[in-house]
């Protein structure tokens, strides 16, 4: 039996996973102390009070609910 429909998946892509000194300068982010010490993300994440924010945040963005709407021109 064949499957009579295609399957296409439509994705988007965006993160800021992908991080460049340009996006930040236009931002107005730097990530310098005032000691003079560069933080990163993944020396943020050793602080203890950086791991437990996020866990909060994700925790409470977990409870929202999520509502999908088709929406139907004709």
């Amino acid at each position: 039996m064949i499957w009579p429909f295609k399957r296409t998946v439509e994705t988007d892509t965006k993160s800021l996973a992908q991080q460049s000194e340009e996006l930040y300068a236009a931002l107005g982010l730097t990530f310098t102390t005032a000691g003079g010490v560069t933080v990163s993300g993944e020396t943020a994440l050793r602080v203890l009070a950086v791991g437990c924010a996020i866990r909060v945040i994700s925790e409470a963005v977990a409870c929202l609910d999520v509502s999908v709407k088709n929406l139907v021109s004709e």
